[in-house]
């Protein structure tokens, strides 16, 4: 009897052809650069812990998306 793999197993496969870029027909195959410009990273200020320095680390979030600020992307580059 040939069982069928578990669900968790192909998620990743019915997620991709699930997208909505693939839907929309918007999906462009290659690198994705996740940055803070793109809005894909950040931070959270859920909590209350840096409420506080919020506004300092706006402005350093656009210095870095300016180009002002160079964030390494290596340790020895740091």
């Amino acid at each position: 009897m040939i069982r069928r793999p578990p669900r968790s197993t192909l998620f990743p496969y019915t997620t991709l052809f699930r997208s909505k870029a693939q839907i929309e027909g918007s999906f462009a195959p290659g690198p994705v650069e996740y940055n803070l410009a793109a809005g894909g990273v950040g931070y959270s200020t859920s909590g209350g812990f840096i409420d506080d320095i919020v506004d300092e680390i706006e402005v350093f979030a656009d210095q870095i998306i300016s180009g002002e600020i160079v964030v390494p992307t290596l340790p020895e580059d740091a």
